[in-house]
């Protein structure tokens, strides 16, 4: 199974292919592969974090019941 490093070369390979392509059809779809490589970067690298993970940004939020 890939990572999120191989996915995010993914999203650049796309990138530069779209930077390369002669037809904005091809750059438009090129564009769209390099964003959903990115976002199953981001979705891997979530589920591979530990629950109570705090990220920098984020509130850790806390039931005052």
């Amino acid at each position: 199974m890939a990572n999120s490093n191989e996915y995010r070369q993914y999203a650049e390979d796309c990138l530069r292919l779209a930077e390369q392509a002669g037809l904005p059809e091809t750059r438009s779809v090129l564009m769209m592969m390099a964003g959903a490589w990115h976002r199953l970067a981001q979705q891997m690298e979530n589920a591979e974090r530990p629950a109570n993970f705090v990220g920098a940004g984020c509130v850790e939020w806390r039931d005052k019941r």
